[in-house]
């Protein structure tokens, strides 16, 4: 039961970190709805889910690969890459009318593409990589926990993640009924900027560090 309170908690830290995630799952929540946003959250999650699975099986190797500068500089630029991309888009594409004008979310987006989006966003995130192999080399080595001690807490540590990120999904749902279009917009502009900001940060830490 510790466990998994333990767990509970580091989940509740991670879900408040305004990372880009947190305003990429906001834009899509906003302008095409929960389903959308849940959609790529679980792409979030799965992504989560794979990093796990390969610290808890190879744990050894994948601190030897991220010792490794020139692929965790390679991997940086890639995910500050689409980190800027994902966020020019948002910011200079010329947004839905339909989806401005109405009082419901327009999801205009097939949701294996708000998925992709989702897992490949995360899976490029160098911060996300030594998150979960610092939180393993931690669970495992200083705690002394077997296979299924480790499942409790990592179960944990996702079904809160994954909990908060659907609440956030209701929640932008919920104040898009009462939002204006100018205020859409404002926002998928802030969105946007705020990815681009985060894709030169990666970049230039993942050159420069």
């Amino acid at each position: 039961m510790n466990l998994l309170i333990d767990g509970i908690k580091v989940g509740l830290i991670i879900c408040f970190m305004l990372g880009p995630l947190f305003f990429a799952l906001l834009q899509a929540s906003l302008e095409k709805g929960f389903v959308a946003g849940v959609t790529l959250g679980f792409g979030i999650w799965s992504s989560d889910l794979v990093y796990i699975v390969i610290s808890f099986l190879g744990m050894g190797y994948l601190e030897q690969l991220m010792a490794n500068a020139k692929l965790t500089m390679t991997i940086g630029i890639i995910g500050g890459s689409l980190l800027m991309i994902f966020g020019a888009v948002a910011i200079w594409s010329k947004p839905n009318l339909r989806m401005l004008l109405s009082q419901q979310p327009v999801r205009d987006t097939p949701l294996i593409q708000l998925w992709l989006k989702g897992f490949f966003l995360n899976i490029f995130n160098p911060f996300t990589i030594f998150l979960w192999l610092g939180l393993m080399t931690t669970v495992l080595s200083q705690r002394n926990l077997e296979e299924g001690q480790a499942m409790v807490f990592f179960g944990g540590v996702i079904g809160t993640v994954a909990s908060t990120d659907i609440l956030k999904a209701l929640l932008a749902k919920k104040i898009r009924r009462v939002m204006k279009p100018r205020h859409i917009l404002l926002l998928r502009r802030i969105a946007g900027f705020a990815l681009v900001v985060f894709g030169v940060a990666l970049i230039v830490r993942s050159v420069f560090a």
